[in-house]
């Protein structure tokens, strides 16, 4: 894959690329449309292919994905399309930090030096680098409030334990509204210590921090000395140190600059003090992210602060003995064969604490191999469930003797790399020719499995071998196939899979990300981690409780109990209760919440507030569109709230939905806010899903919340005609309820309505229900259709077992036809006898005649005798055929084909149930009901014939 040369325009199916905007040292940035969003965006991609740009690439973004603020630039998808590789980002129109704090007059055409090492996505990265800004004068205001802007957002990405490594004016943009973007994150590292003379010179010269500069581990403090040159450069319009490269790097590391008051004798104090203390060579020395947000005046709920990172000890984990013993008991059973073992559980329950300290502790109990990776909704390539675990794996073989990788190489090695070019750093990998393979792909699938199986089992003679994979409910289809294969018995190779994977609480996957399947026919342990018990509870809030004074302490066991043993509730709790302020009193967990969310920035807080109301995921293009805002301002809102653990998403790519993290979330949000900015946001909610499409059903409720009653019946109407499409009766009378609901009682569609109501509950089974409904319609019928509802009623009381009300009412139905039940089994029988000798002198011969020809009473005395005698045949069988032999009579009068062929089949019936001799009249009645059912041509009665 090497020498692969720089895209070119509209090579993507999803994006088009508009322009070049800039190029660094290995990336080229686009700037794109993003057909699936509708929105240009920031592209980038490599200028040249090879192993190693392409998992800097990806480190680049998976470092980044989970740190939204809106200071640091918002990542979109990681994305493979035919072999070109690349990630999206917010688009950052605006200009660089120092520019923006001191506007030049006229530009300088000053010569650029190269730098040790750069990636910047941004197009100012072309453009000389040392160029002057003395041309403009320094705008204070601005200054400060881009200065704290920039520290919000550095702090930010230090709570996430990473370091930039790359802070210049070119890679920091103020847009037009005044925020202020970091961009570039191709440096980024984690926070560790890494041993001396292994760290690479990497980052700009100039804004180079003395320790970065002489290849030590850098830390947060690196990142805020390159602050300082940048303030310094917009206090005295010049930098710190003049020279040549290696000449400001030897200053650096011999002495501190000029104040900038020496300079610029306007400077103001406050950011002399400031500029200097963060240009010290010590590192130790440099005042700390919160030192500095708090010289500069930023408010604890400003610009994101809200959902912030967890300022409360990461690494703090108790209990879950029970848990731990059985993932070291499969532990040791992968030592004779593969073992697979899911962590199961709700959002937050603590499914990747859990996998961490099992693999922390295999590794340094057993030296074992931990293999870790992790699963994104937000990318899209080939085999991603297992793309983070490879990665680890191309890093663990880079690090071999040459000799000892190349022992590890599989025959199928070409094709490794081939489908995973990161494996071509190994050289032993790189090596291997491509193309040899089989040229049926379903055959080169077949190597590809027994290639990564033999790789692992190789590698798993040598050392125990544990694969981590986070986030596995996100896991494309080819990766299970992957995974089942490597643990196909018999003789898998000798490893543990450790998967988390989230469910509800209820044991069903959430939204569009179900559980995988187990893996393979090898056994596949599924461990549900459930809420912690109360000691463990108690433990914990104990332990995070440790960062607070004593005297502010709140009661662990309090806090135990309002978590209801949830760990991301207690860390919620302890979290509010260490804030400064913050009361001794344990506050409940639906305020401490609230206190929380009330100090989100308005964008985010209306983005919950939507969400929360939506009671199902919201499609982040639904949530842009009902916020008014850009879908990237959107996603970034979202991934601001996702990391608060405010709201998570249950879907991948454009199509992704949001929801609240957790229904205490939820709950917190609907009990502060108000009728009338509930009734807005349900009009938004109604107009957004309205253009998206959304379903009937989900449009009433929220034109309902609007108090728009009109619109929501319509949809309610529209709802249950689909459901009852479908069959789903009890869906159907739900919406068709609550359009009567929503609708006045006089509104001319609420008879039909009601009717259609006793319809749908009679199709459900709910007989008394369907009853209630169907009398409810008879005020305001008219004489005929009131007696044949309550007909129908008296038909549903029946059958539903209302016996003594489905009686009264028949009596009552009977008599308004000049009809009646039988008072006793002798007049019964006196009446079927009767009845029977009338149909024998008659006949069954009939002329048929089209209903509109028959009187309206006819037929409806037909239809009452036919409802009073099939609901009575189970309470009186001798009363139900007297009925059943009238309604035969009144069919043959009337001549009204589908009526004549119900009441036929239904005495063929009846004459089969007997048992009697006259079976052979059954057969002659079932007959007649065939014929009149085929001359009537009537699917219907054809359909209920034969049933």
């Amino acid at each position: 894959m090497d020498g692969v040369g720089p895209v070119a325009p509209q090579v993507t199916a999803r994006f088009e690329l508009l322009r070049e905007l800039g190029t660094g040292g290995m990336g080229v940035v686009y700037e794109a449309h993003d057909r699936a969003l509708d929105v240009r965006v920031a592209l980038k991609t490599l200028k040249r292919v090879s192993p190693d740009a392409l998992l800097r690439l990806k480190d680049e973004f998976r470092e980044l994905q989970d740190l939204p603020h809106p200071n640091l630039v918002s990542l979109g998808d990681l994305c493979e399309e035919g072999g070109l590789w690349f990630f999206t980002m917010e688009l950052v129109e605006g200009v660089d930090f120092v520019s923006y704090v001191r506007p030049p007059v006229v530009a300088s055409d000053s010569p650029a030096r190269p730098d040790a090492e750069t990636t910047s996505n941004d197009p100012a990265s072309t453009a000389p680098r040392r160029a002057a800004v003395r041309a403009g004068e320094l705008h204070e205001p601005r200054l400060r409030g881009a200065l704290r802007q920039l520290a919000q957002g550095l702090a930010s990405l230090h709570a996430g334990r990473k370091v930039h490594r790359d802070i210049k004016p070119s890679n920091v943009r103020v847009t037009l509204d005044g925020r202020v973007v970091v961009l570039d994150f191709g440096l980024v590292t984690g926070i560790a210590a890494a041993p001396e003379g292994r760290v690479r010179l990497v980052g700009t010269i100039d804004y180079m921090a003395p320790e970065q500069a002489a290849r030590k581990p850098v830390g947060p403090p690196a990142d805020w000395y390159a602050v300082g040159v940048m303030l310094y450069q917009a206090l005295t319009g010049q930098l710190p140190f003049d020279g040549t490269a290696a000449e400001v790097v030897v200053l650096k590391q011999e002495s501190e600059p000029l104040p900038p008051r020496v300079l610029a004798p306007g400077v103001p104090h406050d950011l002399d003090a400031l500029c200097c203390e963060l240009l010290l060579r010590d590192p130790d020395l440099r005042p700390t992210g919160a030192a500095i947000l708090e010289r500069l005046g930023a408010a604890a709920g400003e610009a994101g602060a809200a959902a912030a990172p967890d300022p409360l000890p990461a690494t703090r984990f108790v209990g879950r003995e029970e848990e731990l013993h059985l993932l070291r008991h499969a532990f040791t059973e992968a030592r004779w064969g593969g073992v697979a073992v899911l962590v199961e559980g709700d959002a937050g329950v603590g499914k990747t604490a859990l996998a961490r300290r099992f693999a922390d502790d295999a590794a340094a109990g057993s030296d074992a191999l931990v293999l870790w990776g992790r699963c994104s909704e937000h990318e899209s390539m080939p085999y991603r469930g297992v793309d983070g675990v490879v990665d680890a794996l191309s890093r663990h073989l880079a690090r071999l003797p040459d000799d000892e990788a190349a022992a590890l190489v599989p025959p199928q090695a070409g094709l490794l790399g081939q489908v995973f070019p990161v494996l071509r750093r190994v050289r032993a990998l790189a090596a291997a020719p491509v193309g040899a393979e089989p040229r049926d792909p379903q055959e080169q699938r077949v190597q590809l499995f027994a290639g990564v199986r033999a790789l692992l089992a190789r590698l798993a003679e040598r050392r125990r071998v544990v694969l981590v994979i986070d986030d596995l409910q996100w896991a494309d289809a080819d990766s299970r196939a992957l995974l089942a294969e490597l643990l196909r018995p018999p003789d898998q190779p000798p490893v543990l899979l450790l998967g988390t994977v989230r469910v509800a609480e209820t044991g069903a996957g959430e939204g569009d990300a179900p559980a995988p399947v187990p893996l393979g026919a090898a056994e596949t342990r599924r461990l549900r981690l459930g809420r912690l018990s109360r000691g463990e509870a108690h433990a914990l809030a104990e332990a995070l409780l440790a960062v607070a004074p004593a005297a502010a302490r709140p009661s662990a066991a309090a806090i135990a109990d309002e978590a209801d043993g949830h760990p991301l509730f207690v860390h919620e709790l302890v979290r509010h209760s260490t804030l400064p302020g913050a009361p001794t009193t344990l506050l409940r967990l639906g305020e401490a919440l609230w206190n929380r969310i009330s100090a989100l920035p308005p964008g985010p807080r209306d983005v919950l507030e939507l969400c929360a109301l939506a009671r199902a995921p919201l499609p982040v293009s639904a949530v842009a569109s009902a916020a008014g805002v850009d879908p990237t301002d959107a996603r970034r809102a979202v991934g601001l709230l996702r990391l608060g653990h405010l709201v998570r998403m249950t879907g991948g790519r454009g199509a992704g939905e949001v929801e609240p993290y957790h229904d205490r979330v939820r709950d917190a949000v609907l009990a502060h806010l108000g009728d009338g900015p509930r009734r807005a946001h349900h009009h938004r909610l109604a107009l957004a899903l309205e253009r998206a499409g959304a379903a009937p059903q989900t449009l009433a409720a929220h034109w309902s919340g609007a108090g728009e009653n009109d619109q929501a019946a319509a949809y309610a109407v529209q709802a249950a005609d689909r459901a009852e499409e479908a069959l789903a009766f009890d869906v159907a009378a739900r919406m068709v309820r609550m359009a009567l609901d929503l609708l006045p009682r006089d509104h001319e569609v609420a008879p039909g309505l009601r009717v259609r109501l006793g319809e749908v509950l009679a199709n459900a089974g709910r007989g008394a229900e369907a009853a209630a409904a169907f009398l409810a319609a008879v005020p305001g019928a008219d004489p005929e259709a009131a007696l044949d509802l309550k007909r129908r009623a008296t038909e549903q009381l029946l059958r539903s077992g209302r016996i003594d009300e489905g009686r009264a009412l028949a009596a009552d139905v009977l008599a308004a036809c000049g009809l009646h039940l039988p008072r006793s089994p002798a007049r019964a029988l006196g009446s079927l006898l009767l009845r029977r000798g009338q149909l024998r002198a008659r006949g069954l011969g009939f002329t048929a005649r089209d209903a509109a020809e028959v009187p309206r009473a006819e037929l409806i005395r037909i239809d009452v005798c036919w409802s009073v005698g099939v609901a009575l045949a189970v309470v009186d069988a001798i009363v139900a055929m007297a009925l059943q032999q009238r309604t035969l009579v009144l069919a043959l009068h009337a001549g009204e084909p589908w009526r004549l062929t119900r009441a036929l089949a239904l005495c063929a019936c009846n004459r089969v149930a007997e048992g009697r001799p006259s079976r052979g009249a059954a057969e002659r009645l079932a007959r007649a009901a065939k014929a009149v059912a085929a001359q009537a041509a009537d699917p219907l009665a054809t359909a209920w014939v034969w049933i």
